[in-house]
């Protein structure tokens, strides 16, 4: 197994005005599983290449258990790594692409064959193995590229969108079973995905990335929950976090958000650390789930309210996702149960659940409370 620790690692390219990747300092720990997400160009692809040696190093260092890496050619870093196309030889039968790798090592025969049906009765893909890649599905082919990677029994997994190529329900069973794989073999695995969703449910620890620079680090509930600034609210979870730009604004002693068709209370609590940052009359952003909204009549009890029209509707079992507009030049989406009496163009009047609301400066975007 093994610890990777990259130290301040730059990559730029020539023709690029500043580095892909800038700064990036991250210890992995020992039989983890890292997911780094973010949108595309964000630089993910390209660390995990530089970790692998495929890409080199602009500046900073990468170890493997204390051994720099920075010049150790890519076939002896002792990492395996499965890509988005899985790469599997037509001609050969799935026995022979899994066994491949270790036959360009010249392994004895017998150990070959061991490693080999060991990693398919893993993947349930032992009566597969006479077939041909053309007769195998999606998730199969991805097995047979897991079972690639196994055999080499590395110390590090480095796998690059590897599920992008699959449909929805298939891709949820592989990201169960690579977690099962994962639990079982305990190798240390860095996972690269641009879909929050697999970030979320797959990673022991989150990296969200964004123009080449780590945003946050953090378990997923951390990151759902208390996220560092405005694009790892509204990137960690779907649909996307609401936002407002508003004012805050000071009466009678009491904090109140204040934007076209809003004017919320600030609770207790979020008001006495807004004070104490001096945010009194300033412009910031207030961010809020889908989830903190609540379909119910207005009422002193219910002060936090607003109006708005239904311009579209999701149904996602026993729940629903309600796309608003009247409030914010965006919209809002609102996550409700699933009654029959919402209809497209109907008014609700909403109310806001103040103390799961975010709050965000105006200028730099990181989080204030």
């Amino acid at each position: 197994m093994a610890k990777v620790v990259l130290e301040h690692i730059y990559k730029q390219y020539p023709s690029d005005n500043k580095p892909t990747i800038q700064d990036f300092h991250l210890e992995i720990h020992d039989k983890e599983f890292l997911v780094i997400v973010g949108p595309s160009g964000c630089g993910k692809s390209t660390t995990l290449r530089m970790i692998a040696g495929l890409e080199e190093i602009s500046d900073g260092t990468v170890s493997i258990d204390d051994r720099t890496m920075n010049h150790v050619e890519p076939k002896d870093r002792n990492i395996a790594m499965v890509f988005q196309n899985h790469a599997l030889y037509p001609h050969m039968t799935v026995y022979e692409n899994i066994a491949f790798g270790l036959k360009m090592k010249k392994m004895d025969e017998k150990e070959i064959d061991q490693r080999v049906r060991h990693a398919a009765q893993m993947l349930d893909m032992e009566s597969y193995l006479d077939q041909r890649p053309k007769t195998l599905s999606g998730g199969q082919h991805q097995r047979v590229a897991l079972g690639r990677a196994m055999v080499r029994e590395p110390e590090l997994f480095l796998l690059d969108e590897p599920l992008s190529n699959l449909d929805a329900t298939l891709r949820v069973h592989m990201r169960t079973e690579i977690r099962k794989l994962h639990q079982r073999l305990g190798t240390t695995t860095i996972y690269v995905t641009h879909d929050q969703t697999e970030a979320m449910t797959m990673g022991d620890r989150v990296v969200v990335m964004k123009d080449g620079v780590i945003q946050q680090v953090a378990i997923p509930n951390e990151l759902y929950h208390h996220p560092a600034n405005l694009f790892v609210a509204r990137f960690m979870g779907s649909p996307t976090m609401n936002v407002l730009d508003g004012i805050l604004s000071e009466e009678d002693g009491l904090l109140f958000f204040i934007a076209e068709g809003a004017r919320w209370k600030i609770p207790a609590e979020k008001a006495s650390s807004l004070r104490e940052k001096g945010y009194i009359g300033k412009s910031i952003i207030l961010g809020f789930r889908p989830e903190a909204l609540q379909d119910e009549p207005e009422s002193p009890s219910r002060p936090n309210t607003f109006k708005a029209e239904i311009e579209m509707m999701e149904h996602t079992g026993s729940e629903m996702t309600l796309y608003l507009k009247g409030v914010g030049r965006g919209g809002m989406t609102a996550r409700v149960k699933s009654p029959s009496e919402y209809r497209l163009g109907s008014q609700l009047t909403l109310s806001v659940k103040m103390d799961q609301v975010y709050i965000f400066d105006k200028e730099t975007e990181e989080a204030v409370v």
